[in-house]
């Protein structure tokens, strides 16, 4: 389970800019999140259903233009995708560094029912 719970975690890290949605004078474009390389979470391991399951997940400012929200999701490749902590907005996250603090278990995030834990729980880990 810790392979599939990595993979969530690192498409938890590129959903972690949004894109200011801009309007087209011909045709609106689909929304796409920019890259953002590495994310840094404040613990390196746990269990699934701890609440929350890290304190924070932080990287470096988003790309230029990039910068108008912020939020820390996760989810399979491809989606759909859940949130982990409350979405942030206002801007500016593309001129500083970005901290986004989850406050869910990844159980809750995902609306997963685990069955009773095995002894030592359900646990996960990443690894840089």
């Amino acid at each position: 389970m810790s392979r599939r719970i990595l993979a969530a975690l690192v498409t938890a890290a590129l959903s972690l800019c949004a894109v200011v949605t801009g309007v087209v004078l011909v045709a609106a474009g689909p929304a796409q999140a920019a890259s953002l390389g590495e994310v840094r979470l404040s613990q390196t391991s746990g269990n699934v259903d701890d609440t929350p399951m890290f304190g924070t997940a932080s990287s470096a400012a988003c790309p230029p233009g990039y910068g108008e929200n912020a939020g820390l999701r996760i989810g399979r490749p491809g989606g759909p995708y859940s949130n982990l902590g409350r979405p942030l907005g206002g801007g500016g996250f593309d001129t500083a560094p970005v901290s986004i603090e989850a406050n869910r278990s990844f159980t809750t995030a995902l609306g997963v029912r685990l069955r009773p834990p095995v002894s030592g729980g359900s646990s996960w880990s990443a690894s840089a």
